[in-house]
């Protein structure tokens, strides 16, 4: 009986060796867990900041595009003034031809 008993203590404790490993795998396996869980926030907030660069790109690049439009409607004025100047240049040209004509005769 004593015999018996023994072998039932060392099986029971067998047992609690066996819970003991595998209550440290489950420590291990949550602490595994909780590293993945913040490498996976991580990955979304890399993943944020490139979406955001990539909104900023895209504002930088629309910037720049209404930067060209504004030089573009600056050059169309300049060349409306141009426009303009030769328009007074011709009618003073015709003046001074009429002027000519009227000291000939």
């Amino acid at each position: 009986v004593l015999q018996q008993d023994f072998v039932l203590h060392q099986q029971e404790f067998v047992l609690h060796q066996q819970a003991f490993v595998l209550h440290q795998q489950d420590f291990v396996l949550q602490k595994d867990f909780a590293l993945h869980q913040q490498e996976f926030v991580l990955h979304q907030q890399a993943f944020v900041l490139h979406q955001q660069f990539f909104v900023l790109q895209q504002d930088f690049v629309l910037q720049q595009d209404f930067v060209l439009h504004q030089q573009e409607f600056v050059l169309h004025q300049q060349a409306f003034v141009l426009h303009q100047q030769d328009f007074v240049l011709q009618k003073d040209f015709a003046l001074h031809q009429q002027d000519f004509v009227l000291h000939q005769q």
